[in-house]
């Protein structure tokens, strides 16, 4: 079981990350004068950037 657990946090732990760098290109949009809608906020805020 002790695999089966490490493979499952490496695969949260590139998920968040991927989810990170989603949110902080989209924050960088904004910051650029960009409209974002609501996808692009959920993202945000799943990321805890918001």
């Amino acid at each position: 079981m002790g695999l089966k657990k490490k493979n499952k946090d490496i695969k949260e732990d590139r998920a968040k990350e991927v989810a990170k760098r989603e949110a902080e290109e989209i924050l960088t949009h904004f910051r650029q004068g960009e409209k974002l809608n609501t996808a692009d906020l959920l993202r945000l805020q799943r990321a805890g950037l918001v």
